[in-house]
């Protein structure tokens, strides 16, 4: 049993019986599946964290009293949401906007700049929850010089 901290802002993303991935400096480059069996209540008012365990399979006796290890836990599952990358998020007038790369009535892409609502967010990928201009899932987005680029600009798609 390993007994992990998590941050109080990801307390909602954590339940028990999500799956565990550890390493140990002691095993480079080697990875220990578990689950997680239990999640502590409580919440430590000092370092803002609550504490889960995880059962990681121990048959051979290498994981130790003691050492040092990282825990990546499965977050919760949201099914059907609308995620973009995050650099595909810009700000105009303190509002978030995505350029959608469409195609006009002549067969020419152009950015469709769309001001969205935004949901749950991680390091990579940003939710999508209301899009003024209809973005729909499998849709381009532009992700790269757009900073200074303009509604219904034409555009070329590099891949």
């Amino acid at each position: 049993l390993i007994d992990v901290e998590i941050l109080e802002s990801e307390l909602a993303e954590v339940e028990q019986g999500r799956r565990a991935t550890a390493v140990f400096s002691a095993y480079p480059g080697e990875t220990f599946q578990g689950k997680i069996v239990a999640v502590n209540p409580l919440i430590d008012p000092e370092r803002k964290t609550r504490r889960a365990t995880v059962l990681l399979p121990n048959t051979r006796r290498r994981l130790l009293p003691g050492m040092h290890g990282t825990v990546k836990l499965e977050a919760k599952v949201y099914h059907n949401r609308l995620l973009v990358p995050r650099e595909a998020v810009v700000l105009r007038d303190q509002r978030p906007v995505v350029f959608i790369a469409r195609k006009d009535a002549e067969g020419n892409w152009r950015a469709v700049w769309s001001y969205v609502d935004l949901g749950l967010q991680n390091e990579t990928y940003v939710e999508i929850v209301n899009s003024r201009f209809g973005l729909k899932a499998g849709e381009p987005v532009i992700v790269s010089n757009h900073y200074t680029m303009v509604h219904d600009a034409r555009i070329r798609i590099v891949e």
